[in-house]
């Protein structure tokens, strides 16, 4: 009976022993792992801690960050940009004058007979336009009048043999509009008439195509491609028409009544 009761307190000194033990390791777990885990919580929203604010990016070199929200950003940031340069058309017309200015400063100076400037002049015309038929017949023609004095043939004047040679032109000018020129029965030359011809050829398709044009235009929404098309052509024959203005001025100089007044 003694020994019973010896065997059962020792039991019961074991099991109390254990569970102090036990209760003593789960109490150090927990106080060791409270920060980490508090920390745990409050990231995912449990109250606990705050997030840390998303930095911005670390400028290097060279960098020119702006704020959204400032309302000079746009005024800095236009004032940056590139400024554009000259249209398509603006650099054409540019290049046209250009071209025309030195050939007509050419033309003066083949006047004035000075062959060197003459030369000097449409040398530089052709730089803007190089295959230019017109310009590379002045240049020919200043040429040969310098290799003429050179020479000792003396002037290119007007009655003299060597005036029947051609003189130099002005180019034509796509941005200018020539006028409908006027001409006689006194100054028509074949040339003339030949250029006459294609006008007329010219215009019927222009009156064609204004009337095509009109018919388009009843239905502007179902047309709309064509109409763009159909003017376009429009615009061509204009311009073959226009260049047939300037190419009768050229040919009304070579006139006959022109050239006979000239000697007077």
């Amino acid at each position: 009976m003694v020994r019973n009761t010896t065997v059962k307190k020792i039991i019961e000194a074991s099991v109390l022993m254990v569970a102090t033990c036990c209760l003593s390791l789960l109490l150090s777990t927990k106080t060791a792992s409270g920060g980490a885990w508090e920390q745990a919580v409050g990231i995912s929203g449990g109250g606990y801690g705050n997030v840390p604010p998303v930095s911005n990016p670390e400028c290097v070199e060279g960098c020119d960050f702006e704020d959204p929200d400032d309302d000079d950003s746009d005024s800095r940031s236009s004032s940056h940009r590139t400024p554009s340069g000259p249209s398509p058309e603006e650099r054409e017309k540019n290049r046209v004058n250009a071209m025309n200015s030195a050939n007509e400063k050419g033309i003066r100076c083949f006047q004035q007979k000075d062959w060197s400037c003459a030369v000097r002049s449409f040398e530089k015309a052709l730089q803007y336009s190089p295959y230019n038929p017109t310009l590379v017949k002045n240049l020919n023609r200043a040429r040969e009048e310098a290799l003429r004095e050179q020479a000792g043939y003396g002037f290119d004047t007007p009655g003299s043999q060597s005036g029947s040679l051609p003189r130099p032109a002005p180019a034509y000018n796509p941005f200018q509009t020539y006028k409908e020129p006027v001409i006689t029965s006194a100054n028509r030359t074949p040339a003339i008439s030949a250029l006459e011809n294609i006008k007329t050829t010219l215009k019927k398709k222009r009156d064609d195509t204004q009337t095509k044009i009109a018919e388009l235009q009843k239905d502007p929404v179902k047309n709309e491609k064509e109409i763009v098309t159909v003017k376009k052509e429009m615009n061509d024959l204009k311009n073959q028409e226009n260049f047939l203005n300037f190419s009768i001025e050229v040919e009304l100089k070579k006139a006959p009544d022109v050239q006979n007044n000239s000697r007077r």
